[in-house]
């Protein structure tokens, strides 16, 4: 049978035990929730870059967008070629039936005579038609060319679009995400602090 002194001083050593765990178990929580808004914090910077670039990358493909409506104004220029395709054949047909006609008027025996005058005008006219078809072909290639270029680039480029919109989303939704998880955090913190200074006002009283 313990004496009062006893009594006293295991009781009183009962309850630093009971205190120290306590305080040993705040402080396990205190650090567990420490790393774990600093994981937090890392991953959401992470996120934060990453809707960075994807909007970088969406402005580009905005721009891009931009450049496409100015191939869209360019493509009268190719539907004009595509008409002027189908004349320029007809006229090169029949500058070539002209140059095969005055070619069979040439005499082959020597005593016929051509008439040198009308050979001549079927030659220089075959030939005026044939430097107005290089002329336009010539002028109309580089819009061609460069319309050509504009749509190849766009096509390789806008097909992702959709895709890259819908990532920028989910990267959204999972910053958000993130934000809620940080700031239920450190509302546990806050608790466990305010918890800790209580206890210790207790202990002071």
């Amino acid at each position: 049978m313990c004496n009062l002194s006893s009594c006293c001083t295991t009781t009183t050593c009962s309850g630093d035990l009971s205190t120290q765990k306590a305080q040993a178990s705040t402080q396990a929580q205190t650090s567990e929730t420490e790393r774990n808004l600093y994981s937090l914090g890392v991953k959401i910077a992470e996120l934060y870059n990453s809707v960075k670039r994807k909007r970088v990358e969406l402005g580009l493909l905005q721009r891009i967008k931009l450049i496409w409506t100015i191939v869209e104004a360019q493509m009268p220029y190719l539907d004009e070629w595509s008409a002027c395709e189908t004349d320029y054949s007809v006229s090169l047909s029949e500058a070539i039936q002209a140059l095969l006609n005055a070619s069979l008027q040439v005499p082959i025996s020597g005593n016929a005579r051509a008439d040198i005058r009308e050979v001549g005008e079927a030659l220089n006219s075959a030939a005026k038609l044939m430097d107005t078809i290089a002329f336009h072909i010539e002028s109309l290639m580089p819009k061609a060319e460069e319309t050509e270029h504009l749509i190849s680039e766009v096509a390789r480029v806008t097909g992702g679009e959709r895709g890259l919109i819908e990532e920028c989303g989910d990267l959204l939704s999972m910053t958000y995400n993130s934000q809620v998880k940080e700031c239920s955090l450190r509302g546990q913190l806050i608790q466990f602090y305010q918890s800790r200074h209580n206890q210790q006002q207790g202990e002071e009283q």
